[in-house]
């Protein structure tokens, strides 16, 4: 546990000497007390903020019936479950969606909305067009209480404009920083920042 501390605290400090940012942990986890154990270690450590990842497609995850199905109807007692334990931590829980894998999402948010949650981040990356969906975050923005990060497909300052002007209160870029760790930074010129 403490070389996990030492390891996460070395991560935030080097993140951190950056720029003027918060660090947040993006979490998946096949066991709850571990998730649970993860994010004390990464608070512990500096971080500001955990990301309960409830929807990739992990093929391990995904034969134990969580992740992507943790939205399915037949297994939202347990994501309200461990939602609930993750906001019970002190460290600000943010709980991260894919777009098209229910029909329903503003029927999960009903369901944790009394919960106490920073905040909803959905990938609304469209796979047949390649391009955030737009709508969703209009649909989704609607109905969604809490902060609204969205991220997926983002390439120009025009998504990440567009995805403002949906309701989105943040976007979210990451493939495309993999190649240019200066891509966020030039979206942000875009956008007059």
């Amino acid at each position: 546990r403490q070389k996990c501390i030492q390891f996460l605290a070395e991560e935030c400090r080097k993140a951190k000497s950056r720029s003027d940012v918060y660090v947040c942990l993006n979490l998946a986890t096949p066991k709850l007390e571990w998730g649970l154990e993860a994010a004390e270690a990464f608070e512990k450590a500096g971080g500001d903020f955990v990301e309960l990842n409830v929807h990739g497609s992990y093929e391990r995850y995904l034969k134990l019936g969580l992740l992507r199905a943790m939205v399915l109807p037949e297994n939202r007692e347990r994501l309200v479950k461990w939602v609930e334990a993750f906001s019970k931590l002190s460290i600000p829980l943010i709980v991260k969606f894919r777009m098209g894998v229910v029909p329903d999402y503003p029927s999960v948010l009903k369901e944790i909305v009394d919960l106490k949650i920073f905040g909803i981040h959905f990938n609304v990356r469209d796979g047949t067009t390649g391009r955030p969906n737009f709508k969703f975050v209009e649909d989704i923005r609607e109905k969604c209480p809490f902060f609204l990060l969205v991220s997926g497909y983002v390439r120009s300052g025009d998504d990440a404009r567009r995805l403002f002007s949906a309701g989105a209160d943040m976007v979210g870029i990451a493939e495309p920083t993999i190649k240019d760790p200066n891509f966020i930074m030039k979206i942000a010129r875009q956008l007059g920042m």
